[in-house]
């Protein structure tokens, strides 16, 4: 829903802003591919979103906490440390607010969908499938280790990146 607002709401603005990065409605409905992954998680080992046995404080105000807390940093770091010197306008890779929210949410939700959930699920209903679920744990950490090593190699630059990723996944760097 909020990546469908956000769309709605990004086109409406769209003439305001020559930067502007707007989702077309297209990608709102390719996230909706990961709905059929959500009901595997309990049979590919991964527990509920809403499992009762996990408190909401755990589940959702410690990821806040946390969040802010490096969200603070991160203004510490870019503001304060590396651009002190006034911003006379946005950068490419900033987006207004209130419209950032909306972006920025919509992007969180596809790296999950995209990065972890279709992967992740389809690693651990493969490593329950191989051998009986005897080599269950590898592929979990295997899958854990991958899904999060893509993203971030994602954004190295072009050039040398084949050697770069080879080496962070054999461990030769």
């Amino acid at each position: 829903m909020i990546a469908f607002v956000g769309s709605l709401y990004g086109n409406a603005i769209r003439s305001n802003y020559s930067f502007l990065q707007v989702w077309d409605i297209q990608n709102v409905f390719l996230l909706l591919l990961g709905f059929p992954f959500l009901f595997l998680q309990t049979k590919a080992g991964l527990p509920n979103l809403w499992d009762a046995i996990v408190p909401n404080k755990q589940r959702l105000l410690s990821p806040a906490f946390i969040g802010a807390i490096f969200g603070i940093l991160d203004i510490i770091v870019i503001k304060i440390i590396l651009h002190p010197e006034p911003y006379t306008e946005l950068s490419p890779f900033l987006q207004p607010f209130p419209y950032s929210g909306f972006l920025y949410s919509s992007g969180a939700f596809e790296i999950e969908v995209f990065y972890r959930l279709i992967p992740l699920t389809i690693i651990l209903l493969v490593g329950k499938w191989v051998a009986k679920g005897k080599y269950f744990q590898a592929c979990f950490w295997t899958g854990a280790v991958l899904t999060a090593l893509r993203e971030p190699l994602k954004q190295l630059p072009g050039e040398g990146k084949g050697l770069i990723i080879y080496s962070l996944i054999t461990g030769f760097l």
